[in-house]
């Protein structure tokens, strides 16, 4: 816990940003997070909770992760995430990974977009365009490294996506992408391995997007 305050939020950018949240997780797994039975003021400053590999969360214990003061939400072991626990998780700020979902209504996106911190969302295979247009309204650092493709709307629903902290859009998930969905995509902010993922996809009678 002591190391995870050393090393604090810093705005960072591309990969060496996304390379700090993993750091940090890590850190905070190591430390020990507290299990939510042994929560106890509001002012409780442990770095990090987690649920106990729980596969759900009800209103009244999504509120009171949100109301203390957690650096780290470590949420992992949910598997479905309500449009009204998403509306209470999002109140929380700092860091909050809920890597386990493989789906996201697009109600539950639109309330995650309005989260302030470091959003993890690697276990969604694939976002719909409802989903991404919500998401991309957020504007602190998004991982989405669950997603293996992209199509042409997708990609450019996300390139909206505009990080006041400079740690981008994380896509290092990405295998195979359309020269369509590349020329939408492009923004300065993502991972080195994906810019050339996109750079390969754009051949040269399709200029690229600044």
């Amino acid at each position: 816990a002591i190391l995870y305050c050393l090393i604090g939020y810093r705005p960072l950018t591309g990969d060496s940003a996304m390379r700090a949240v993993v750091l940090v997780v890590a850190v905070g797994v190591i430390a020990g997070c507290r299990p939510t039975a042994q929560l106890s003021s509001k002012n409780d400053r442990h770095a990090c909770s987690s649920i106990g590999g729980r596969t759900t969360l009800s209103v009244e214990e999504a509120e009171e992760l949100a109301n203390h003061k957690f650096q780290i939400l470590y949420l992992d072991s949910l598997t479905s995430l309500p449009d009204a626990v998403a509306e209470v998780l999002a109140k929380h700020t700092g860091h909050i990974y809920l890597n386990g979902l493989t789906s996201l209504s697009p109600k539950a996106a639109e309330a995650l977009a309005k989260y302030e911190g470091v959003l993890a969302l690697d276990g969604l295979p694939s976002l719909s365009l409802e989903v991404a247009e919500a998401l991309s309204q957020n504007r602190y650092p998004l991982s989405l490294n669950g997603l293996t493709t992209l199509s042409p709307e997708v990609a450019a629903a996300l390139a909206k996506h505009k990080d006041q902290h400079n740690a981008g859009l994380s896509l290092i998930g990405l295998t195979t992408i359309s020269p369509e969905a590349a020329q939408a995509i492009r923004k300065p902010l993502v991972p080195s391995r994906v810019k050339r993922l996109i750079a390969e996809a754009n051949p040269p009678d399709l200029p690229n997007k600044t």
